[in-house]
């Protein structure tokens, strides 16, 4: 039989507590578009996701003693989409419960040998769960990466799940530079694409590019161009950290895979390394080693994050629980062992999808 310690610490209760206090780090994308909102629980399994374009029609002066103008309303599209659902288990056997240790207990050692080692239920338990937690953190990495690529999130697995979610990017802003950077255009021409890309923006959302993310083979031409290279003037890197619209002290700052470039016409320049291993699958680059996503960076974007509830017979007898992570455990008879879950219902959408625009750079 587990000791009271064990079932405590495997109380439903103090598993979600843990989960949701479990902070590892974000990824780049997710840590610096979606994490500074706060996150919406709907309450049920669909939102209607919508999106109104802004148009520049002015408005028309008329004299005092005219009726007023009768104008049409935003362009507007509704979509429904149901909230995809993440749950992951793991097994705690019959022999972790036996071999538990916590502070205070005495261990005994045989002649010449020692160990400094605690076999806690608690610490294997947040393992993991930190394990568990960590993979939804790197699915949600690919899903964000995903928003600025395309607009679209495509999932297609035979063993498990398969959706599409358009969130309605236009076309128009996914673009190759024309001519390519790696055919050696002039500086001037590179900048000018830029260019194009701020006015792109611009006329679609009414936003301002300021921060450009750009894969291994974007991030050295760009390097590797004498003249623009003055331009982004490596000296004040430092300088453009500590003002950077990227916090570098942040935790998905500080993987390792993100380096800065430099501030070029108004936008900084940063390079992103990092693959994400899907479930089954093979490593994918979370950024296209030829591209660069140009976007703005701001509560402007209008992302929301929302997670759809959890139901749970022995928890809640079936009423809908609104958090952002879940954990259970219960028992299996045979073999002898109890079952540990992780579960979440996430959903990143950009109300505002032509915030970012694709340029493709390297041929």
């Amino acid at each position: 039989m587990p000791n009271n310690r064990g079932l405590d610490v495997l109380r439903t209760s103090y598993l979600t507590d843990n989960v949701l206090n479990i902070e590892e780090p974000p990824g780049l994308l997710k840590g610096l578009l979606a994490d500074p909102v706060t996150s919406v629980f709907p309450g049920t399994d669909n939102v209607e996701f919508g999106r109104e374009r802004l148009d520049r029609e002015g408005a028309p002066f008329i004299p005092m003693e005219a009726e007023a103008v009768y104008v049409g309303d935003r362009s507007r599209t509704m979509t429904n989409m149901e909230i995809p659902n993440i749950a992951m288990r793991k097994s705690i056997r019959a022999g972790d419960f036996a071999h538990d240790r916590s502070i205070g207990d005495q261990i005994y050692l045989t002649a010449g040998t020692s160990s400094t080692t605690s076999n806690s239920l608690e610490a294997r338990v947040d393992r993991y769960q930190r394990d568990m937690v960590r993979r939804i953190e790197n699915t949600l990495e690919w899903w964000v990466s995903n928003i600025l690529d395309s607009g679209t999130v495509t999932y297609s697995d035979s063993a498990y799940d398969a959706f599409t979610y358009d969130f309605g990017r236009s076309g128009g802003h996914s673009i190759s530079a024309s001519p390519l950077w790696s055919t050696n255009p002039s500086a001037a021409v590179k900048l000018e694409d830029i260019q194009t890309v701020k006015r792109l923006v611009a006329d679609s959302e009414y936003l301002s590019v300021n921060v450009a993310i750009c894969g291994t083979e974007a991030a050295q031409n760009l390097r590797g161009d004498d003249l623009l290279a003055e331009r982004l003037d490596y000296r004040n890197v430092d300088e453009n950290r500590a003002n950077s619209y990227i916090d570098i002290n942040a935790p998905y700052a500080m993987q390792g895979a993100v380096t800065p470039i430099g501030r070029l016409a108004g936008i900084e320049f940063w390079e992103y390394t990092r693959q994400v291993t899907l479930l089954g699958g093979a490593p994918v680059d979370l950024v296209d080693p030829k591209a660069i996503y140009l976007f703005h960076q701001g509560r402007e974007n209008d992302i929301r994050k929302f997670f759809g509830p959890v139901y749970d017979l022995q928890t809640a007898r079936g009423r809908a629980i609104n958090t952002e992570r879940f954990s259970k455990s219960w028992m299996r008879d045979y073999p002898s062992d109890m079952q540990m879950i992780v579960q979440s219902r996430p959903l990143i959408a950009p109300f505002r999808p032509d915030f970012c625009v694709k340029l493709t750079v390297i041929a």
